[in-house]
């Protein structure tokens, strides 16, 4: 018996697990079970990154697809180049080659724990996962980091949410606190720490927040979640929440580590809206409504 594994690049730990079949005309290898399998979950060529095998037997490792399977492959591959063959040495899973396009490739480096990479920090206590996320920000591919006060939600808010996870397979939103936005801004925000956080946690493009970010995005954060970039919109956090500053000047001093590490990117904000003009307008509407009898 044989077992193989797909692994899906949108969900790392997700797998279809499939054994050797025999037939009258011949053996149905595993592989190619595994891949009808996705196959018949919808699992487009596209989304597959890896195929693994391994005899559970310990007899015929490191193995390798057979011919017919290999063809099967081929034809995955006009839709999908990156898919990888990763054959285990024994079935204590420690060791195992790499095959991508018949070549053998070094193994990819596992992201770091957030243990190994700083002791003792903070940061991943402070992560939540948005419902439906089941991995956190160390165990996935390619993380998005977009922060700030969010207060309202407004639609330049939920632009650069939706633009933020076009750009990665997850999105990790920082969420500052009230002592902070008091700090920054001089004034108690709008919306209390619990709204904010609640409502951005509600949104489909989230999968996970980070609370009470800290103003300035620092190498650790990035190191430590995993972050591969970093995105603000074209109008600035703090200007957003009203305050006037030199646009290029404020998103030096606080993107000044992505910036020079060349992840750091500007989405164009799609009106002036901030969250001080929404609060005034709402408040002007209020204020308009004619008075209860």
């Amino acid at each position: 018996m044989i077992e193989l594994a797909t692994s899906i690049a949108s969900h790392e730990r997700a797998c279809s697990r499939s054994s050797e079949v025999s037939l009258p005309a011949g053996s149905f290898c595993a592989e190619r079970a595994a891949i009808t399998r996705a196959a018949s979950d919808l699992v487009h060529a596209k989304d597959i990154s890896t195929i693994a095998t391994l005899d559970p037997a310990d007899k015929m490792n490191p193995l390798w697809p057979c011919e017919v399977c290999q063809s099967w492959l081929s034809k995955l591959k006009q839709q999908n180049e990156d898919i990888a063959v990763l054959a285990f040495a024994s079935t204590d899973c420690k060791q195992f080659a790499v095959r991508l396009n018949e070549k053998l490739v070094d193994p990819p480096a596992m992201p770091p724990s957030p243990n190994e990479a700083l002791t003792g920090s903070p940061l991943p206590d402070l992560v939540e996962l948005a419902e439906g996320t089941t991995d956190f920000p160390w165990d996935c591919k390619e993380v998005v980091y977009v922060d700030g006060a969010w207060n309202f939600l407004h639609g330049g808010h939920q632009r650069i949410l939706k633009e933020a996870k076009a750009r990665g397979s997850h999105v990790l939103v920082g969420v500052h606190s009230d002592q902070t936005l008091s700090d920054v801004f001089g004034s108690q925000s709008h919306e209390d720490f619990a709204t904010r956080l609640g409502r951005i946690l509600q949104n489909r493009h989230v999968s996970f927040v980070l609370k009470d970010a800290p103003w300035k995005v620092s190498k650790d954060l990035i190191d430590i979640l995993c972050v591969k970039k970093v995105v603000s919109g074209s109008v600035s956090k703090a200007a957003d929440g009203g305050k006037v500053v030199d646009e290029e000047d404020q998103l030096q001093d606080i993107y000044r580590i992505p910036i020079d590490l060349g992840i750091f990117e500007i989405i164009e904000s799609p009106d002036s809206i901030t969250e001080e003009s929404h609060a005034r307008s709402t408040s002007k509407s209020l204020e308009s409504r004619p008075a209860p009898c």
